[in-house]
């Protein structure tokens, strides 16, 4: 059925509703603006909000981040003086060592020497010599045996390897209760088994390191000079004790040569083997016989023996150019007659036919057996004269 007028809202009631929705505008107005200021005002926490404090300022989120590497450290204040000596450490430069360079000598002379080094069975040791003479400072015994007329612990190549046994103990330290006697049958034995000295390094107290000498000259001096030189001065006493020297060279020429010298108390050298000298004090210990001998003018130290300091003579051997040529020296000391024990030893080389100048004593001028010359050398203590340029009395 139509809808009657009655039914229809009257002008009235359409502007009154509308009127009322009107009036709820501005609300939905201030609703919505506040709505949007609350939103600006949370976005604008979220956004610019301060960091998080960790506890760990090494960690971010899951991730650990290794910490900076610290800052290096500053330089040191500058001290003065002792104080600043204090704090520096002492540091110690070791040069390179030195390799020795091949020498051949011009002039007519006894060696011709090269450096480079041969074996030599039944020999602890044994260098090959470079040069024509032999050196030594002459001074007694110090220490480690740098500037010892036993020899010093540098070695250039250039001398004699040398080293020292005491008699008197063992390796450990356990005394062998030697004797004059007993040692006398010690050097019998160690001579007629070849010169073993890896023998003597089982029953004797070995010198660790080896001397390295220009020549055999030790000026009558104390005993107890030995074993200092050979860095023992602490473990081993004066007397009862040997050092054992070797050396190879290069004949410079031909000819026909002796040794000669002394020993207080036992000097033996072989020459490619064989005993060619057994001089000392006591009578020899080995099949040597001494024949010639050079009475001791130059003598100041009043020894027992009459015919102590004399210089004895050794057998003739032959020297030709080119070949070459081993010689072994041992000098040994015996009683150390009660702490006040002497010890000396010279050694000379001789030309057979060659006639040698005399000093003011009448005593002979003989050249020192010499792989190096040194006419500057300085030798102190009682000693015969000697030439130090053997090469000049080797002259045609």
């Amino acid at each position: 059925m139509p809808k009657t007028s009655s039914d229809e809202p009257s002008l009235r009631e359409r502007f009154a509703a509308k009127s009322d929705w009107l009036s709820r505008i501005p609300f939905l107005v201030g609703a919505v603006l506040l709505h949007l200021i609350v939103f600006v005002l949370l976005a604008t926490w979220v956004i610019f909000r301060p960091p998080v404090e960790h506890s760990d300022p090494a960690t971010f989120g899951m991730v650990k981040i290794a910490p900076p590497p610290p800052p290096p450290p500053a330089p040191p204040q500058s001290l003065g003086g002792e104080a600043q000596s204090a704090l520096e450490p002492s540091v110690t430069v070791t040069p390179p060592p030195t390799v020795p360079h091949i020498a051949m000598t011009q002039s007519p002379s006894t060696f011709a020497l090269s450096a480079s080094a041969l074996p030599q069975p039944n020999l602890t040791s044994a260098t090959r010599a470079v040069g024509t003479g032999l050196s030594s400072t002459g001074a007694t015994g110090s220490g480690l045996g740098v500037g010892s007329v036993f020899g010093s612990d540098n070695n250039n190549g250039n001398g004699m390897t040398g080293y020292f046994y005491d008699l008197k103990q063992t390796p450990d330290h356990k005394p062998t209760n030697i004797d004059v006697e007993s040692e006398k049958a010690v050097l019998k034995k160690f001579f007629a088994g070849g010169w073993n000295e890896d023998d003597w390094a089982e029953k004797f107290l070995k010198s660790p390191k080896p001397l390295y000498a220009n020549e055999i000259f030790v000026p009558i001096i104390s005993s107890e000079e030995g074993p200092k030189a050979y860095g023992l001065g602490k473990v081993c006493q004066m007397g009862y004790w040997a050092a054992i020297y070797h050396l190879k060279i290069t004949c410079g020429r031909t000819g026909n040569f002796r040794v000669a010298g002394f020993g207080d108390d036992y000097l033996v050298v072989r020459v490619n083997g064989s005993v060619v000298l057994d001089s000392g004090y006591y009578p020899p210990v080995t099949s040597f016989k001494r024949e010639k001998v050079y009475p001791a003018h130059w003598l100041k130290y009043k020894a027992i023996h009459p015919d102590y300091g004399q210089t004895v003579v050794g057998s003739s051997f032959t020297m030709e150019t080119g070949s070459e040529m081993t010689i072994d020296v041992l000098i040994s000391d015996a009683f150390p007659a009660n702490g006040s024990g002497k010890c000396g030893y010279f050694l000379f080389l001789l030309e057979e036919g060659k006639d040698y100048p005399k000093d003011a004593q009448n005593d002979s001028i003989f050249p020192l057996l010499q792989v190096q010359p040194d006419s500057k050398v300085t030798r102190t203590g009682d000693h015969p004269p000697f030439s130090v340029h053997p090469e000049e009395a080797l002259l045609p």
